[in-house]
């Protein structure tokens, strides 16, 4: 049982290590360097539309893994957790569900908006993108803290 659990706490601690990642990269690099690059805003659009093609079901699948490794977590464990160690993943399950919402409002609300927008709506959906991209990023590193911290509790 203690292999499994260090399995599922490894699949779980890397893959969430790799969403962070990713969005910082595609924060701090790949926007910038795009808006940089293409000057005209329906190439823009288009190579980010493009980019984002299918990436839907992928980030809502490392989201799933990362919830139900994290959901069996306790179950594994062979000794007791203390009380703090219960605060803290209530707290992490709460910031996941915000992570979640977020991403449903972008995926299912801000796309629609974005690839049938006229060019003048564009920079406020930009915006908006932005803004939640970047919660979403902050809520991400939050729960990856979380985690670490969580893991020094005895």
């Amino acid at each position: 049982m203690h292999l499994l659990h260090l399995l599922v706490l490894v699949i779980h601690a890397v893959l969430s290590a790799a969403l962070l990642g990713g969005m910082a990269y595609s924060f701090v690099t790949v926007q910038p360097r795009a808006k940089l690059y293409f000057k005209d805003t329906r190439e823009f659009e288009a190579f980010v539309a493009n980019l984002a093609h299918g990436a839907r079901w992928k980030f809502l699948t490392i989201l799933a893994v990362i919830a139900i490794t994290g959901l069996v977590d306790p179950l594994l464990s062979e000794s007791a957790r203390p009380q703090l160690w219960w605060i803290c993943f209530v707290i992490k399950c709460v910031l996941w569900a915000a992570i979640l919402s977020c991403f449903v409002y972008v995926s299912w609300w801000l796309w629609p908006r974005r690839v049938f927008a006229a060019p003048a709506d564009l920079p406020a959906i930009r915006r908006d993108f932005t803004i939640i991209g970047r919660t979403m990023l902050f809520l991400l590193l939050i729960a990856f803290v979380m985690g670490v911290v969580m893991t020094q509790i005895r």
